[in-house]
């Protein structure tokens, strides 16, 4: 973030924030993909290289369904409080709180028997809507 702040020219905030909500809107809709093979992902996101397919099955393993919606709920949050919504913060104070969300997101709540129809509009296919249960990560 501290790069960020020292180049706000070169990195603005705004295709920083689009670029990781890209990435985890493409982790959630990865992990409810019938076929989850190499081949099969690289045709559904377009990847050329394997270094792109290794980062998106990175952060499959990483970021499990439940945590993946949940960091685009913080880069949701980000968004609506960098433009104002809530928040007096400035830009980057806000960004060093979503990373950390990003980063920490076991320690919190996941949501609870909540429906989730945005799923379906996600992947492009019709797909039943997704139900969570509370979890709590205890750092086992």
């Amino acid at each position: 973030v501290n790069y960020f702040e020292s180049n706000p020219k070169t990195s603005p905030t705004v295709v920083t924030t689009g670029l990781i909500f890209n990435y985890f809107s493409n982790v959630v809709t990865a992990h409810y993909l019938a076929d989850k093979s190499d081949e099969s992902l690289k045709s559904e996101f377009g990847f050329r290289s394997a270094i792109q397919l290794r980062g998106l099955k990175d952060g499959m393993r990483n970021y499990p369904p439940a945590k993946a919606v949940n960091a685009i709920h913080h880069i949701r949050e980000f968004d609506a409080k960098s433009k104002g919504i809530g928040s007096y913060l400035n830009e980057f104070d806000l960004m060093r709180e979503m990373i950390f969300k990003l980063f920490t997101v076991y320690d919190h709540l996941f949501l609870l028997h909540r429906q989730l129809p945005v799923c379906g509009s996600l992947i492009g296919k019709s797909a039943p809507p997704v139900r969570f249960v509370l979890v709590r990560h205890t750092g086992s």
